[in-house]
């Protein structure tokens, strides 16, 4: 734990204050399909519960810039997962998309 703190004080310019401040636009991303088919799947049943979560976890990354509003034909659908002991995670199942997505190899910089 020490070890983290040090970091945080080393660098303090690399961590962001606010949840409103982790988003960039310095990066845009393309993914290249294999084929040309849109994947547009119906979201999965959930209970009143998941459904109202699913609701407030996508209204929160809309306010912190973290996904953006789109009118795109493909779709994915959210789902919760449980784990013991902690909060619900908020996922999306893309197996769908990764399965006609074109792998694009990439190397890691080297330190």
């Amino acid at each position: 734990l020490s070890q983290i703190s040090d970091i945080l004080n080393e660098f303090p310019e690399l961590f962001a204050p606010q949840p409103t401040q982790c988003t960039t636009t310095a990066v845009k991303h393309k993914i290249i399909l294999k084929e040309d088919k849109v994947i547009n799947e119906k979201p999965y049943p959930a209970s009143p519960e998941k459904k109202k979560f699913i609701i407030s976890q996508v209204y929160e990354m809309l306010y912190l810039g973290v996904i953006e509003s789109s009118n795109s034909e493909y779709s994915s659908p959210p789902l919760i997962v449980e784990r013991q002991g902690k909060k619900p995670r908020f996922c999306v199942d893309y197996r769908s998309l990764n399965a006609i997505t074109l792998d694009e190899p990439t190397t890691l910089p080297k330190n």
